[in-house]
């Protein structure tokens, strides 16, 4: 479309549109979405549970034992403790691994694989880990000594400064999981959203902060139902197991669609890529 100055303008990413599709693809496919999700986060629950103690599977954490372990061990408590920050950091890549992939084939042509979502998750977890790692190091540098900097001039406030681009990164970055898993790509993932994301980072901001205040709302009513099953003795235990697992699914599931969304949306917008046009790209 032409504006008076008749010049082309950009068509809009369309947020509301955005949004809605998730909610769409997520509840037409729970059961898929479950499939691929609850699975990574029961195995997380267990090993909190054996780390932390059996309130880590009911979205708590049991204090008392976690002291225990400090008195006794502390470098054993220190060792399982990074040992398990590392399986669960690759059980959530594996995660939005098959996740992205789960439901790039859902917005492609309304069908998809479990196992073939697996197989992603499988093949590109490790490359979606580093890539993180790689961001996380750029986002310190980027924001973390600055607010050092603010906290070592004893006025910390001024690091809510930095959140409007704390926000401007994540606009940055929301396309870099599938640019991993469709793209296989690695380091250079950063680059490709990047470029996919010029001109659209705002609107994207807006779209993660309403699916993040939706989420937050989600949490905010279910976690503490299911923290009360806990008080029901050992079937209570399991039932707020279950419960805290289907809120993970639905949590995440959201947010990965969004991502997925989001990635398809740019595409279409930069490169007149169509749905239907990249149908097959796994095969």
């Amino acid at each position: 479309m032409a504006n008076a100055t008749g010049s082309v303008s950009s068509p809009g990413l369309g947020v509301g549109n955005v949004v809605g599709d998730c909610f769409s693809l997520t509840f037409k496919n729970l059961l898929k979405v479950a499939a691929v999700v609850a699975l990574p986060f029961l195995i997380i629950g267990v090993l909190g549970a054996a780390v932390f103690g059996a309130g880590m599977m009911t979205g708590g954490t049991d204090l008392e034992a976690m002291l225990d372990g400090v008195t006794a061990d502390p470098l054993q408590l220190g060792l399982m403790l990074v040992l398990y920050m590392v399986v669960v950091s690759f059980l959530i890549c594996f995660v939005f691994a098959a996740g992205v992939r789960l439901y790039f084939d859902l917005k492609v042509d309304g069908r998809a694989s479990i196992l073939s979502a697996y197989r992603s998750g499988l093949a590109r977890a490790v490359p979606l880990f580093i890539v993180n790692v790689v961001f996380m190091i750029i986002l310190i540098i980027a924001l973390g000594l600055p607010m050092a900097l603010f906290a070592a001039i004893d006025v910390p406030a001024l690091g809510l400064l930095l959140l409007p681009a704390f926000l401007y990164l994540g606009g940055v970055m929301a396309p870099l999981a599938p640019a991993v898993v469709i793209e296989t790509r690695w380091i250079s993932a950063i680059g490709r959203s990047i470029q996919l994301t010029k001109d659209y980072r705002w609107p994207i901001v807006g779209a993660l902060l309403l699916m993040y205040l939706i989420m937050f709302g989600i949490s905010l009513v279910a976690l503490p139902i299911a923290a009360m099953f806990a008080f029901a003795g050992v079937i209570g235990i399991v039932l707020a197991a279950i419960a805290n697992v289907a809120i993970n699914v639905l949590i995440y599931g959201l947010l990965i669609a969004l991502l997925t969304v989001i990635y398809t949306r740019l595409r279409e917008i930069k490169e007149g890529t169509s749905i239907e046009s990249v149908a097959g790209i796994f095969d």
